[in-house]
């Protein structure tokens, strides 16, 4: 056998080899790829449901004739959202792009911080005995900020996804 004919016996070999071994390898990351993107797809649309959630307690903040079914079934709806930032927040540092994972914590962060300054700066709003058309300003700077930052969170979840419109 020439030299020329043993390089490629050995070539064919080599690449039936690798053909072998690589294709299960390759599909399988297209696998795993595939797997991540649909569990980042759950994820940020359960997340937008707390979103969503927020948007609407902050019409009713700064609307009091916006004012949120008090019916049982609304009632658990909103009870059951309530469980969503402890459950989602584990999940986003396992599977979440880096930009939707701080934007998150950030959107977290505004929420907790006008709760905060609604105790400070407007103690026993909304509270039994209160005056339950008192509302917020709209450009209240937490809620400027906590908009903000929900805006922001749909926009890197929709850039992370690629969903264009």
């Amino acid at each position: 056998m020439d030299t020329t004919a043993a390089i490629a016996a050995g070539t064919a070999l080599v690449g039936a080899l690798l053909g072998s071994l690589g294709a299960p390898l390759l599909t399988g990351r297209l696998a795993d790829r595939r797997s991540l993107r649909e569990q980042r797809m759950v994820l940020y649309a359960e997340a937008m449901l707390y979103v969503h959630f927020i948007s609407g307690n902050l019409r009713w903040m700064v609307d009091p004739y916006n004012t949120p079914s008090t019916s049982e079934e609304e009632i658990r709806k909103r009870n059951a959202l309530r469980q969503v930032p402890d459950q989602t927040t584990a999940r986003m540092r396992l599977v979440a792009h880096n930009s939707v994972g701080k934007a998150w914590l950030e959107l977290l962060n505004a929420e907790e911080e006008l709760e905060f300054r609604i105790g400070e700066d407007h103690p026993g709003f909304r509270q039994s005995g209160s005056d339950p058309m008192e509302a917020l300003q709209p450009d209240y700077p937490p809620v400027v900020r906590l908009r903000a930052a929900s805006e922001r969170f749909e926009r890197d979840c929709r850039q992370a996804l690629h969903v264009t419109d």
